[in-house]
């Protein structure tokens, strides 16, 4: 076991991970699909506040300044239950975020009316118009991630990750039904049962994480790849095929198997960090490395690895 090269990868790990966080401290609180959403968020409840406004002034005949604050009020309580329902998937309306939520947009426009006011100096005044609002805009989103919401929204972005592969799933259920593909339909459908058995049994309600997925995946390919076997055994090769056909279905939604040396550099690596160094230690660095595996390496390869690391 080289000690030394181990410890060198480990700390240009942390190194690494320590500049990331040091440059980019507000990266992970952004998610392309949130920002997106609250943009969407935002130009819908530009359209709210101008209906609103026209009916009220307009139509109504009330005073501008009367109705521009209640068209405006309006458009920011529409902004803000969209955002809690579909931005985030909270599904549980505030009072306090609510109250957060309008201060931040305040902010938001007065820093949009500032940012266009210096632009105006610079630059053409349709351009610096457009600046003030991307920059009101994505003040205000950040704002609200932060604040408003704070770690219910972390949480939220967290579920929205986790949703992504169970939702992909069920997105190439139905486009395997259009192909008739019956060995897809198979696979997935079973695949999207076991996930509704883990909803059910631990409480979660819709939400299921990526790894408690592809934990069903993996389960329900080892059944496939000992349904194969079993079947080619006994000569069964119509049903083996079925069954291989069904985990080579499967296997699309598990990593990539990492490869010896890779694995072995973590194993490593994880040895010196968790100052292993005798066979009785297996339990514990086993127990450090398979999170960071993720599911790229089988257990028994990983189990077998450290023995050999280890001297067992």
């Amino acid at each position: 076991m080289p000690p030394t090269d181990a410890s060198d990868a480990a700390s240009d790990q942390r190194h690494i991970d320590a500049v990331v966080a040091a440059v980019l401290p507000a990266a992970r609180w952004v998610r392309a699909g949130q920002l997106l959403r609250f943009g969407i968020v935002g130009v819908l409840g530009t359209v709210v506040n101008v209906a609103i406004l026209h009916v009220l002034h307009n139509e109504l005949g009330w005073g501008f300044t009367r109705s521009s604050a209640i068209a405006t009020e309006l458009a920011i309580v529409h902004n803000y239950v969209w955002n809690e329902l579909w931005t985030f998937h909270i599904r549980q309306l505030d009072l306090g975020r609510l109250v957060r939520y309008q201060m931040s947009s305040l902010l938001a426009a007065v820093i949009t009316v500032v940012v266009a006011t210096v632009a105006k100096e610079i630059v053409d005044p349709r351009l610096a118009q457009f600046i003030g609002i991307v920059a009101g805009a994505g003040l205000n989103y950040v704002v609200n991630v932060r604040w408003t919401w704070g770690p219910t929204a972390a949480l939220a972005t967290a579920n929205e990750d986790a949703r992504m592969l169970a939702d992909q799933i069920q997105t190439d259920l139905h486009s395997a039904m259009k192909a008739r593909d019956a060995h897809a339909v198979a696979a997935l459908r079973m695949v999207l049962a076991r996930i509704k058995e883990v909803r059910t049994s631990t409480g979660h309600g819709t939400e299921v994480s990526d790894d408690e997925v592809q934990t069903v995946i993996r389960r329900e390919a080892r059944r496939r790849e000992e349904a194969a076997a079993t079947f080619t055994d006994a000569g069964r090769t119509e049903l083996a095929d079925t069954e291989e056909a069904e985990l080579q279905v499967l296997r699309r939604y598990l990593p990539a198997e990492l490869s010896d040396e890779d694995l072995t550099a973590i194993v490593d690596a994880t040895i010196v960090e968790t100052g292993a160094s005798a066979p009785g230690d297996l339990g514990r660095v086993m127990g450090a490395v398979m999170p960071k595996l993720k599911g790229q390496a089988a257990g028994g390869r990983v189990n077998a690895l450290v023995r050999e690391r280890l001297g067992s």
